[in-house]
């Protein structure tokens, strides 16, 4: 998992999905890595149980969810996929309340469920 706050609006960052070998105590990678497109299927057949439900909790967090949720709270229900947003427009805060009310218990999950590191 990797935390990119290269992203221009809000919520100003993005949770990506990685993948690759790791070494033997899985603290660093030790060859290729790449980013996982949650979009698509992926195949999670090679991937334990804690990184599949990892996998579960950050599809949950991508743009397109965050979108359903606000689409079907808001004012605008049922149109909000229709409102037109420019990158550099900021959102209402009644939308980035919604934002906070969908991102915060499932990021809160989300860091719960990681495995402890000395």
């Amino acid at each position: 998992m990797v935390i990119n706050f290269n992203k221009k609006n809000y919520p100003y960052f993005i949770i990506d999905a990685i993948s690759g070998e790791a070494d033997e105590n899985a603290d660093v990678f030790s060859g290729k890595v790449e980013k996982l497109d949650l979009s698509k299927y992926v195949e999670a057949e090679n991937f334990n149980e804690d990184d599949r439900q990892m996998l579960n909790a950050i599809r949950k967090l991508q743009e397109q969810e965050i979108s359903k949720y606000i689409s079907r709270n808001s004012p605008f229900s049922g149109i909000w996929e229709n409102i037109i947003h420019q990158e550099e427009d900021d959102l209402p805060e009644d939308t980035r309340a919604l934002v906070r009310e969908y991102l915060f218990p499932k990021l809160k999950k989300l860091f719960y469920q990681l495995p402890a590191r000395d």
